[in-house]
C-alpha cells in the first residue's frame, strides 16, 4: 500500500495522507508490504500461549482496520485492547472514530472500560473477566 511520510513528525505518518493543516506536509509517498492481523496470527504459536493478553493499537488511522482484520481471533484469543481513535486526522480514514471502534468491539464480545494506565479507548473480552484480574496492562 502507499504509505504517506510526514515531513514534522514521523509519528504522523500513514497508509492514509493526512491533513496537511494539522500534521505537517508529507515528505514522501512510498509503497510498504502491509499484511491483516489474522495473518500474523494465523502463524501464531497457539500451542505455547492460550491467550494474548494486551493489545494495544497507534496505526495512525488505521486501527479499526486492524481490528477488523484480526478475524475471529480478537474475540477468541485477545484480553485486552487499546485502540487510538484518530480517524479525524487523516483525509479517508474518518470511520476511525471513538464511536464506530466502540460499537466494533462490542459487537466482538468486548465492553469498554476506563483503565487507570490508559488513555485511549480500552476493551476487555468479556470471555476473559477472570483472566483480566491478573494482567497488567499500561499504555505508552
Amino acid at each position: 500500500m502507499r504509505f504517506y511520510v510526514s515531513t514534522n513528525d514521523c509519528g504522523t505518518s500513514s497508509l492514509f495522507p493526512n491533513d496537511e493543516t494539522r500534521l505537517g506536509k508529507i515528505k514522501e509517498v512510498i509503497d510498504v508490504p502491509v499484511y491483516s492481523l489474522k495473518m500474523f496470527f494465523d502463524g501464531f504459536p497457539w500451542d505455547r500461549f492460550q491467550y494474548i493478553d494486551y493489545i494495544k493499537i497507534d496505526a495512525q488511522g488505521s486501527d479499526l482496520n486492524i481490528l477488523k482484520s484480526a478475524g475471529s481471533y480478537l474475540s477468541e484469543r485477545v484480553v485486552y485492547v487499546t485502540a487510538e481513535a484518530d480517524g479525524n486526522q487523516y483525509i479517508g480514514a474518518h470511520e476511525c472514530s471513538e464511536a464506530n471502534i466502540i460499537s466494533y468491539m462490542e459487537s466482538q464480545g468486548f465492553m469498554r472500560i476506563h483503565h487507570p494506565n490508559t488513555i485511549d479507548p480500552t476493551f476487555v473480552n468479556k470471555k476473559y473477566i477472570e483472566e483480566s484480574k491478573n494482567i497488567y496492562i499500561k499504555q505508552s
